[in-house]
């Protein structure tokens, strides 16, 4: 018969006087770290203490008991216990609950510090963020969570926008089957069947990233930044009734409106109405749309437009600002250092020109990265007017915030955004701006291929697409020596299915044909709506079959061509 290992006994607890408490030198803690002692003992206040001092007899030199006690595990504990006692918010006799151990114990006193240290256990970030949606919904603010545990409201938000995510992943991510980042980008939905249909597709693709995951999710939803919201307006779309989803980690530009029929109704509905409000000007009629017709250009010609002569005003103040640029020219150009606000004063007198329907701006000496602004213009501007949101707009109110105030000017130094994320906020502001082309080129007394020449980048309220002089030049050497692929034997990707909207019109217009006199027929469907159905279309086939079975074509007819069978 087995013996029975024999049972444990555990040290036991009592309340001890503060003041009979003494931090001891066995505490392995040296370097500070993590949460404050004026932080833990704030905790202490609001909440009391949650777990005991570990304490040992001190001894005399007979060896008996003096009464005090050692504090070798808990010594963050009792410097913030000591610092309320400082502050007269504790009794320096206050009972303080310690687990006692025997001052001869078989296990050193630094040994109880280091496990204390080393077995603890952090919660997991599912479980911190359950806890904090279990607070949530007893009542608990979110501010107020916020303060109690040293982050900010935004990353409580985060955390419970993380907890709302479908159980079904959850229990995923617990297991260590997904990642915080893919995580974080299922949290954009609030869709439970969604997200675990995404996560399912996620089993049969290459790509796994946040990135993937996030475009997936948001296929069949409008970016706020579409030209039809701008128009409308996001806060007209939510008192109608609409959702706007939101990336809490990742900057969204606005974020998606969920609802594409809603925002389609009010944009005909506004479009009506200023259809109506432009006729009664004197119109003999108005059409509103929200893309041309298909085809509506067609028959007609462009008609040149009238140069605007100057008026005496803006010639006398175009003579006055070339007076001043020759004498800042005259006064500067042998000197080597110029001051920064002479720099500035040259380099903001833009000149510019008509260019067909566009107008060309143009500084021969380039753009300065640092601008002077107005600081109560400011604070008037971005307290009255509706502001996207964007590094440029962020830069703008940290600085005001930042500055002192005695100061009248603003100085921004632009440097780091480059020209492109700030031309972007203009166009997303702009409804009459469709994009803009920023062109660069250097004067060399020696061209060389390595980048230097210039470059192009394209900015519009969605994308910022840039190539250079040296990009372009190698496409065109490989494809001058491999052909229109642009690559090696056996390195080319050949498209094997070209899906060309002009074509699905031209389907659409036989389909309708066909069905002269049929609801079908009736249906008006713009460019957008192909646009969409082309993509949509695409997204649902699986070509992996097909694609197998061209592969094997391929792989015969190389046979053949090797071994001169197939010419």
């Amino acid at each position: 018969m087995a013996k029975s290992l024999p049972k444990i006994v555990l040290s036991g607890s009592r309340d001890i006087p503060f003041d009979r408490l003494r931090l001891s030198q066995s505490n392995v803690r040296r370097v500070k770290a993590g949460v404050s002692i004026g932080e833990l003992a704030e905790d202490i206040v609001r909440r009391t203490l949650l777990q005991s001092l570990n304490v040992r007899p001190i001894l005399d030199e007979a060896g008996q008991e003096t009464g005090d006690f050692e504090v070798p595990a808990g010594g963050r504990r009792f410097r913030a216990l000591e610092l309320l006692v400082k502050q007269k918010r504790l009794a320096k006799n206050a009972p303080i609950p310690c687990v006692i151990k025997a001052a001869n114990d078989g296990v050193l006193a630094e040994e109880d510090s280091y496990a204390e240290n080393t077995f603890r256990e952090p919660l997991h970030p599912l479980d911190q963020f359950r806890a904090m949606q279990a607070m949530v919904d007893k009542g608990e603010g979110i501010e107020s969570i916020a303060a109690h545990f040293l982050v900010t409201p935004a990353v409580v938000n985060q955390r419970l926008r993380l907890a709302k995510v479908s159980p079904t992943l959850h229990a995923v991510y617990a297991e260590d089957g997904m990642t915080l980042e893919q995580l974080m980008a299922f949290s954009i939905s609030d869709d439970h069947e969604r997200q675990e249909q995404v996560w399912e597709l996620l089993a049969h693709s290459y790509n796994k990233s946040g990135a993937y995951i996030r475009q997936k999710l948001t296929e069949d939803t409008i970016r706020v930044a579409d030209r039809r919201v701008r128009f409308v307006g996001v806060d007209a779309y939510v008192a109608a009734g609409g959702h706007v989803l939101r990336d809490l980690f990742e900057d969204d530009d606005g974020g998606w409106l969920t609802d594409p029929a809603l925002l389609d109704r009010l944009v005909s509905e506004k479009l009506q109405a200023e259809g109506e409000t432009i006729g009664a000007e004197g119109w003999k009629w108005v059409a509103t749309g929200v893309d041309l017709p298909w085809g509506v250009t067609d028959g007609m010609r462009e008609i040149d437009g009238v140069p605007v002569q100057r008026t005496p005003e803006e010639d006398a103040r175009l003579a006055e600002l070339e007076a001043e640029a020759e004498a800042l020219e005259e006064q500067w150009s042998d000197e080597p250092h110029v001051p920064d606000e002479v720099h500035a004063r040259i380099t903001h007198m833009f000149e510019h020109e008509p260019d067909g329907d566009a107008i060309y701006f143009y500084a021969s000496d380039g753009p300065s990265d640092t601008v002077w602004l107005d600081i109560a213009d400011l604070k008037v501007m971005l307290q009255d007017e509706p502001m996207p949101s964007g590094a440029v707009i962020e830069m703008i109110r940290s600085k005001s915030a930042e500055a002192d105030p005695d100061e009248t000017e603003l100085e921004l130094d632009l440097s780091d955004l480059g020209d492109a994320a700030i031309f972007q906020q203009i166009v997303r502001r702009c409804d009459q701006l469709d994009h803009v082309t920023i062109t660069s080129a250097w004067t060399c007394t020696k061209m060389r291929p390595d980048g230097f020449g210039g470059g192009v980048t394209v900015v519009t309220a969605d994308h910022i697409l840039s190539s250079s002089t040296s990009e372009m030049e190698c496409r065109l050497l490989d494809k001058a020596e491999h052909g229109e692929l642009g690559c090696a034997p056996g390195h080319g990707r050949h498209p094997v299915l070209t899906l060309a909207e002009e074509d699905v019109r031209s389907m659409l217009t036989d389909i309708q044909k066909a069905h002269a006199g049929a609801d079908t027929a009736a249906i008006e469907v713009s460019d957008t709506h192909i646009r969409q159905a082309c993509v949509a279309t695409i997204g649902k086939l699986n070509l992996d079959e097909q694609i197998r079975n061209i592969e094997f074509s391929a792989a015969m007819a190389a046979i053949g061509i090797a071994s001169g069978t197939l010419a």
